[in-house]
Protein backbone atom coordinates (compact mmCIF):
# COMPACT_ATOMS: atom_id res chain seq x y z
CA UNK A 1 0.00 0.00 0.00
CA UNK A 2 2.92 2.34 0.45
CA UNK A 3 4.41 3.78 -2.77
CA UNK A 4 8.43 2.93 -3.53
CA UNK A 5 9.66 5.84 -2.54
CA UNK A 6 8.30 5.81 0.83
CA UNK A 7 9.73 2.01 0.81
CA UNK A 8 12.79 3.37 0.11
CA UNK A 9 13.35 6.35 2.95
CA UNK A 10 12.08 3.96 5.21
CA UNK A 11 14.83 1.24 4.39
CA UNK A 12 17.54 4.29 4.47
CA UNK A 13 16.35 5.11 7.66
CA UNK A 14 16.51 1.45 9.03
CA UNK A 15 19.95 1.31 7.69
CA UNK A 16 21.44 4.08 8.87
CA UNK A 17 20.95 3.43 12.30
CA UNK A 18 24.22 2.74 14.47
CA UNK A 19 24.47 -1.07 15.81
CA UNK A 20 24.28 -1.16 19.07
CA UNK A 21 23.07 2.08 20.12
CA UNK A 22 19.70 2.02 19.71
CA UNK A 23 17.24 -0.66 21.04
CA UNK A 24 14.39 -1.94 18.88
CA UNK A 25 12.47 -3.92 19.10
CA UNK A 26 12.63 -7.25 17.03
CA UNK A 27 9.53 -7.21 14.96
CA UNK A 28 11.31 -3.31 13.55
CA UNK A 29 13.94 -5.24 12.20
CA UNK A 30 11.06 -7.54 10.42
CA UNK A 31 9.70 -4.75 9.03
CA UNK A 32 12.85 -3.03 7.57
CA UNK A 33 13.46 -6.62 6.07
CA UNK A 34 9.77 -6.79 4.45
CA UNK A 35 10.61 -2.91 3.08
CA UNK A 36 13.70 -4.16 1.66
CA UNK A 37 11.70 -6.86 -0.50
CA UNK A 38 9.34 -4.91 -1.61
CA UNK A 39 11.62 -2.31 -2.62
CA UNK A 40 13.73 -4.63 -4.41
CA UNK A 41 10.91 -5.95 -6.17
CA UNK A 42 9.54 -2.42 -7.28
CA UNK A 43 12.72 -1.76 -8.86
CA UNK A 44 13.13 -5.07 -10.44
CA UNK A 45 9.60 -4.56 -12.03
CA UNK A 46 10.17 -0.97 -13.08
CA UNK A 47 13.60 -1.83 -14.57
CA UNK A 48 12.88 0.08 -17.67
CA UNK A 49 13.32 3.28 -15.79
CA UNK A 50 16.05 4.57 -13.31
CA UNK A 51 15.84 3.45 -9.68
CA UNK A 52 15.31 7.27 -8.07
CA UNK A 53 16.06 5.64 -3.98
CA UNK A 54 19.21 3.11 -5.44
CA UNK A 55 19.20 -0.01 -2.94
CA UNK A 56 22.16 -0.33 -0.45
CA UNK A 57 24.72 -3.40 -0.89
CA UNK A 58 25.34 -3.80 3.13
CA UNK A 59 22.01 -5.72 5.08
CA UNK A 60 21.76 -5.38 8.42
CA UNK A 61 24.49 -7.39 10.30
CA UNK A 62 22.59 -10.58 12.08
CA UNK A 63 24.13 -9.29 15.25
CA UNK A 64 21.61 -5.99 15.41
CA UNK A 65 18.93 -8.14 15.33
CA UNK A 66 19.98 -9.54 19.15
CA UNK A 67 18.54 -7.26 21.91
CA UNK A 68 20.56 -4.83 23.40
CA UNK A 69 21.81 -6.05 26.84
CA UNK A 70 23.27 -3.18 29.11
CA UNK A 71 26.41 -4.45 30.55
CA UNK A 72 27.36 -2.47 33.66
CA UNK A 73 30.46 -0.04 33.70
CA UNK A 74 33.05 0.52 36.54
CA UNK A 75 31.93 3.63 38.69
CA UNK A 76 34.77 6.04 37.79
CA UNK A 77 36.32 7.42 40.82
CA UNK A 78 38.07 11.32 41.44
CA UNK A 79 40.57 12.58 43.63
CA UNK A 80 39.83 14.82 46.06
CA UNK A 81 41.68 17.98 45.51
CA UNK A 82 41.66 21.35 47.63
CA UNK A 83 39.14 24.07 47.47
CA UNK A 84 39.95 27.34 45.48
CA UNK A 85 38.56 30.57 45.68
CA UNK A 86 36.67 30.43 42.81
CA UNK A 87 35.64 26.39 42.79
CA UNK A 88 31.87 25.67 41.94
CA UNK A 89 30.57 21.95 43.02
CA UNK A 90 28.14 20.25 40.97
CA UNK A 91 24.78 19.54 42.89
CA UNK A 92 22.85 16.56 42.88
CA UNK A 93 19.20 15.28 41.58
CA UNK A 94 16.68 14.07 44.28
CA UNK A 95 13.64 12.44 45.20
CA UNK A 96 11.30 14.25 47.26
CA UNK A 97 10.17 11.63 49.69
CA UNK A 98 8.50 13.23 52.36
CA UNK A 99 8.53 14.90 55.91
CA UNK A 100 9.89 13.82 59.54
CA UNK A 101 11.01 15.34 62.49
CA UNK A 102 13.96 14.96 64.64
CA UNK A 103 15.58 16.71 67.91
CA UNK A 104 18.32 18.82 67.56
CA UNK A 105 21.26 19.17 70.11
CA UNK A 106 19.56 21.41 72.25
CA UNK A 107 16.07 19.49 72.24
CA UNK A 108 14.30 20.79 69.67
CA UNK A 109 12.00 19.11 67.38
CA UNK A 110 12.30 20.36 64.04
CA UNK A 111 10.56 19.24 61.05
CA UNK A 112 12.62 18.01 58.32
CA UNK A 113 12.08 17.18 54.36
CA UNK A 114 13.48 13.62 53.30
CA UNK A 115 15.36 13.92 49.84
CA UNK A 116 16.60 10.55 48.21
CA UNK A 117 19.28 10.51 45.96
CA UNK A 118 18.20 7.94 44.00
CA UNK A 119 21.43 6.19 41.67
CA UNK A 120 22.51 10.18 41.00
CA UNK A 121 25.09 9.80 38.34
CA UNK A 122 27.31 12.00 35.88
CA UNK A 123 25.46 11.42 32.46
CA UNK A 124 27.29 14.00 30.29
CA UNK A 125 30.21 16.47 30.21
CA UNK A 126 29.38 19.54 28.86
CA UNK A 127 32.78 22.63 27.94
CA UNK A 128 32.91 25.62 26.20
CA UNK A 129 34.81 24.28 23.28
CA UNK A 130 31.77 21.78 22.21
CA UNK A 131 28.57 23.46 24.00
CA UNK A 132 30.01 27.58 24.86
CA UNK A 133 29.86 27.02 28.57
CA UNK A 134 31.39 24.29 31.61
CA UNK A 135 28.73 22.29 33.22
CA UNK A 136 27.95 18.89 34.20
CA UNK A 137 24.60 16.73 33.38
CA UNK A 138 23.23 14.85 36.41
CA UNK A 139 20.66 11.69 36.20
CA UNK A 140 19.21 10.28 39.25
CA UNK A 141 16.24 7.82 39.22
CA UNK A 142 15.64 4.21 37.69
CA UNK A 143 13.34 3.59 34.63
CA UNK A 144 13.09 0.49 32.70
CA UNK A 145 14.94 0.66 29.29
CA UNK A 146 11.39 -0.38 27.87
CA UNK A 147 9.82 2.64 28.96
CA UNK A 148 12.67 5.40 27.63
CA UNK A 149 12.25 7.07 24.81
CA UNK A 150 14.53 5.66 21.82
CA UNK A 151 16.92 8.43 21.26
CA UNK A 152 17.00 9.37 25.43
CA UNK A 153 18.15 5.29 25.23
CA UNK A 154 21.33 6.10 22.61
CA UNK A 155 22.28 9.05 24.80
CA UNK A 156 22.35 6.80 27.81
CA UNK A 157 23.97 4.17 25.94
CA UNK A 158 27.00 6.64 24.49
CA UNK A 159 27.65 7.19 28.70
CA UNK A 160 27.41 3.87 29.74
CA UNK A 161 24.97 4.67 32.15
CA UNK A 162 21.11 3.00 32.63
CA UNK A 163 17.81 4.98 32.01
CA UNK A 164 17.54 7.79 34.28
CA UNK A 165 14.08 9.46 34.98
CA UNK A 166 15.33 12.66 35.66
CA UNK A 167 18.23 15.17 33.96
CA UNK A 168 19.56 18.42 34.82
CA UNK A 169 22.23 20.72 34.48
CA UNK A 170 25.17 22.43 37.02
CA UNK A 171 27.48 24.33 36.10
CA UNK A 172 31.00 23.88 37.70
CA UNK A 173 34.06 25.11 37.54
CA UNK A 174 37.10 23.70 35.76
CA UNK A 175 38.65 21.51 38.50
CA UNK A 176 34.95 20.31 39.55
CA UNK A 177 34.41 18.48 36.79
CA UNK A 178 33.36 14.74 37.26
CA UNK A 179 33.96 11.69 34.50
CA UNK A 180 31.22 10.75 33.18
CA UNK A 181 29.83 7.65 34.87
CA UNK A 182 30.40 9.32 38.48
CA UNK A 183 27.80 8.43 41.25
CA UNK A 184 26.89 11.16 43.90
CA UNK A 185 26.68 9.62 47.27
CA UNK A 186 24.85 11.76 50.23
CA UNK A 187 28.04 12.65 51.62
CA UNK A 188 28.21 15.14 49.17
CA UNK A 189 26.48 17.74 51.89
CA UNK A 190 27.79 17.98 55.49
CA UNK A 191 25.17 18.56 57.79
CA UNK A 192 25.32 22.19 58.78
CA UNK A 193 25.82 23.75 55.25
CA UNK A 194 23.24 25.38 53.48
CA UNK A 195 21.77 24.41 49.71
CA UNK A 196 19.17 26.05 47.36
CA UNK A 197 16.62 23.43 46.82
CA UNK A 198 14.67 24.11 43.24
CA UNK A 199 11.28 22.41 42.00
CA UNK A 200 8.03 23.01 40.16
CA UNK A 201 5.49 23.85 42.82
CA UNK A 202 2.40 22.11 43.46
CA UNK A 203 -0.70 23.19 40.59
CA UNK A 204 -3.51 24.56 42.31
CA UNK A 205 -5.51 25.29 38.57
CA UNK A 206 -7.32 28.25 38.57
CA UNK A 207 -7.86 30.39 41.16
CA UNK A 208 -9.34 33.73 42.41
CA UNK A 209 -7.80 37.06 43.30
CA UNK A 210 -8.24 36.14 47.30
CA UNK A 211 -6.48 32.73 47.46
CA UNK A 212 -3.73 34.10 44.19
CA UNK A 213 -2.58 37.14 45.34
CA UNK A 214 -4.21 37.30 48.78
CA UNK A 215 -6.75 39.90 48.36
CA UNK A 216 -9.59 41.19 51.31
CA UNK A 217 -12.35 40.84 49.04
CA UNK A 218 -15.11 42.88 49.09
CA UNK A 219 -17.36 43.37 52.69
CA UNK A 220 -19.93 40.63 53.59
CA UNK A 221 -22.35 42.75 54.38
CA UNK A 222 -23.80 46.22 54.01
CA UNK A 223 -25.13 46.64 50.46
CA UNK A 224 -22.55 44.31 49.18
CA UNK A 225 -24.71 41.72 46.52
CA UNK A 226 -22.32 39.09 45.03
CA UNK A 227 -19.36 40.87 45.08
CA UNK A 228 -17.62 39.33 48.09
CA UNK A 229 -14.86 37.70 46.37
CA UNK A 230 -14.40 39.73 43.47
CA UNK A 231 -11.15 41.98 42.62
CA UNK A 232 -12.63 44.93 41.73
CA UNK A 233 -11.71 47.62 39.45
CA UNK A 234 -9.26 46.30 37.17
CA UNK A 235 -8.36 49.38 34.47
CA UNK A 236 -8.98 53.22 34.76
CA UNK A 237 -11.11 55.23 32.38
CA UNK A 238 -10.03 56.92 28.77
CA UNK A 239 -6.20 57.90 29.73
CA UNK A 240 -4.80 54.91 29.51
CA UNK A 241 -8.15 52.95 28.11
CA UNK A 242 -6.78 49.45 28.66
CA UNK A 243 -5.11 47.35 31.47
CA UNK A 244 -1.36 46.96 32.56
CA UNK A 245 0.45 44.29 31.83
CA UNK A 246 0.86 42.04 35.16
CA UNK A 247 -2.45 43.10 36.95
CA UNK A 248 -2.81 40.91 39.86
CA UNK A 249 -5.95 38.54 38.47
CA UNK A 250 -7.39 35.63 38.58
CA UNK A 251 -5.33 32.43 36.98
CA UNK A 252 -3.49 29.85 36.67
CA UNK A 253 -1.60 29.02 40.24
CA UNK A 254 1.17 27.04 41.13
CA UNK A 255 3.22 24.87 38.80
CA UNK A 256 5.90 26.71 38.92
CA UNK A 257 9.49 26.69 38.77
CA UNK A 258 11.23 27.97 41.82
CA UNK A 259 14.16 27.74 44.48
CA UNK A 260 14.06 27.36 48.18
CA UNK A 261 17.12 29.20 49.45
CA UNK A 262 19.32 29.11 52.50
CA UNK A 263 17.93 26.04 53.24
CA UNK A 264 19.61 24.02 56.31
CA UNK A 265 20.88 20.50 55.97
CA UNK A 266 20.17 19.35 58.97
CA UNK A 267 21.70 15.40 58.78
CA UNK A 268 22.82 12.77 55.93
CA UNK A 269 22.64 9.27 56.27
CA UNK A 270 25.17 7.99 53.82
CA UNK A 271 24.00 4.54 53.95
CA UNK A 272 20.38 4.73 52.58
CA UNK A 273 21.60 8.15 50.66
CA UNK A 274 19.22 10.59 52.05
CA UNK A 275 19.58 14.21 52.75
CA UNK A 276 17.11 15.90 55.78
CA UNK A 277 16.76 19.36 55.26
CA UNK A 278 15.14 22.14 57.47
CA UNK A 279 13.26 24.26 55.09
CA UNK A 280 10.54 24.08 52.76
CA UNK A 281 10.91 22.16 49.44
CA UNK A 282 8.64 22.86 46.75
CA UNK A 283 6.62 20.31 44.77
CA UNK A 284 4.60 16.90 45.39
CA UNK A 285 5.97 13.76 47.55
CA UNK A 286 7.87 11.95 44.89
CA UNK A 287 8.45 15.39 42.66
CA UNK A 288 12.74 15.74 41.52
CA UNK A 289 14.63 18.74 42.97
CA UNK A 290 17.99 19.85 42.24
CA UNK A 291 19.70 20.67 45.46
CA UNK A 292 23.09 22.48 45.08
CA UNK A 293 25.32 24.40 47.81
CA UNK A 294 24.09 27.98 48.64
CA UNK A 295 24.56 30.57 46.69
CA UNK A 296 23.89 33.21 49.55
CA UNK A 297 26.77 35.17 50.63
CA UNK A 298 26.55 34.81 54.33
CA UNK A 299 26.67 30.92 54.04
CA UNK A 300 27.93 29.70 50.81
CA UNK A 301 31.55 29.66 52.17
CA UNK A 302 30.71 26.84 54.64
CA UNK A 303 31.41 23.96 53.17
CA UNK A 304 34.81 25.26 51.77
CA UNK A 305 35.46 25.94 55.53
CA UNK A 306 33.73 22.51 56.88
CA UNK A 307 36.16 20.86 54.42
CA UNK A 308 33.28 19.30 52.06
CA UNK A 309 34.06 16.64 49.76
CA UNK A 310 35.63 18.02 46.59
CA UNK A 311 34.82 17.93 43.52
CA UNK A 312 32.44 15.80 45.13
CA UNK A 313 31.99 12.56 47.18
CA UNK A 314 31.17 9.16 45.67
CA UNK A 315 28.54 7.09 46.80
CA UNK A 316 29.49 4.52 49.53
CA UNK A 317 29.03 0.77 48.91
CA UNK A 318 26.52 -0.69 51.58
CA UNK A 319 25.10 -3.77 52.52
CA UNK A 320 21.41 -4.13 53.54
CA UNK A 321 21.28 -7.81 54.11
CA UNK A 322 22.85 -8.16 57.49
CA UNK A 323 19.84 -5.57 58.43
CA UNK A 324 16.15 -6.91 60.27
CA UNK A 325 12.92 -5.01 59.17
CA UNK A 326 13.22 -3.33 62.86
CA UNK A 327 16.12 -2.37 62.61
CA UNK A 328 15.12 -0.47 59.53
CA UNK A 329 12.27 1.45 61.26
CA UNK A 330 13.93 2.73 64.19
CA UNK A 331 14.21 6.08 65.00
CA UNK A 332 18.50 6.39 66.03
CA UNK A 333 17.57 9.41 68.35
CA UNK A 334 14.16 8.84 69.85
CA UNK A 335 14.38 5.05 70.78
CA UNK A 336 11.38 4.31 69.12
CA UNK A 337 8.73 5.26 66.71
CA UNK A 338 5.84 6.39 68.25
CA UNK A 339 6.12 7.83 71.35
CA UNK A 340 5.06 11.02 73.00
CA UNK A 341 7.53 11.29 75.30
CA UNK A 342 11.10 13.88 75.51
CA UNK A 343 13.71 10.49 75.02
CA UNK A 344 16.49 12.45 73.31
CA UNK A 345 20.28 10.50 73.19
CA UNK A 346 23.19 12.30 71.83
CA UNK A 347 23.22 12.57 68.19
CA UNK A 348 27.26 11.05 68.11
CA UNK A 349 25.74 8.17 69.61
CA UNK A 350 23.67 7.39 66.75
CA UNK A 351 23.99 5.01 63.86
CA UNK A 352 27.32 5.74 62.10
CA UNK A 353 25.76 6.11 58.70
CA UNK A 354 23.87 9.33 60.23
CA UNK A 355 25.32 12.05 60.72
CA UNK A 356 23.56 15.42 62.29
CA UNK A 357 24.32 18.90 62.10
CA UNK A 358 25.29 20.42 65.35
CA UNK A 359 26.73 24.20 66.93
CA UNK A 360 30.15 22.77 67.03
CA UNK A 361 29.80 22.02 62.89
CA UNK A 362 29.03 25.25 61.60
CA UNK A 363 31.76 28.40 62.32
CA UNK A 364 29.51 30.43 61.51
CA UNK A 365 26.79 29.39 64.42
CA UNK A 366 23.37 29.09 62.40
CA UNK A 367 21.76 27.23 65.12
CA UNK A 368 22.16 30.70 67.09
Amino acid sequence: SHSPRCLGALQRFYLSLPTGVFSLPRSSFVASSLVMRAASSSSSSSSSSPSLHPQTSHPPSSSSSAPFLWTPQPVPTVQTLPWTPTSARTGAVALKVGMTQRWDANGVNVPLTVLWLDECQVVKQLTPETDGYRAVQVGSGYQKRKNAHFLQRGHFDAAGVPPKRKLFEFKVSEDAMLPVGFEIGAGHFVPGQHVDVQGVTKGKGTQGVMKRHGFAGGNASHGSSKHHRKAGSTGACQSPGKRWKGTKMPGQMGNDKRTSSNLLVFAVDTKRNLVYVKGVVPGNRGSWVRIKDAKNPKTRDIPRAMDAPFPAAPREAVDFTSERFEVLHKDAELGTENTNAFQFTDPAQAASSLRVATPAHNPYHVFD
